[in-house]
């Protein structure tokens, strides 16, 4: 029973994508894996449109984390408002 190859890891400067590992695949299609989310895998057969839905992960992931935050600060400050009040 034949198998596929391996994924051949991306090694040129110009294939690398921030917070991502590539790999290129049988076929010419392109896969990134976070470096930090493994669970989170990206499979695309352009590699122009592999990198702009990586960017778009980068820019949701950043706006996520600057959300909980933002909310983690607010309830501080509500708790702070609170604390000072009953006093």
């Amino acid at each position: 029973m034949a198998t596929s190859p391996e994924p051949r890891l991306a090694h040129e400067l110009y294939r690398q994508i921030p917070e991502f590992t590539v790999y290129e695949l049988d076929g010419g299609r392109w896969r990134a894996v976070h470096r930090a989310d493994h669970d989170l895998v990206i499979e695309h057969s352009d590699w122009c449109e592999l990198f702009m839905a990586c960017v778009g992960v980068r820019i949701r992931r950043t706006i996520d984390q600057a959300r909980d935050e933002l909310m983690e600060r607010q309830l501080l400050a509500r708790d702070e408002h609170g604390r000072t009040r009953r006093l």
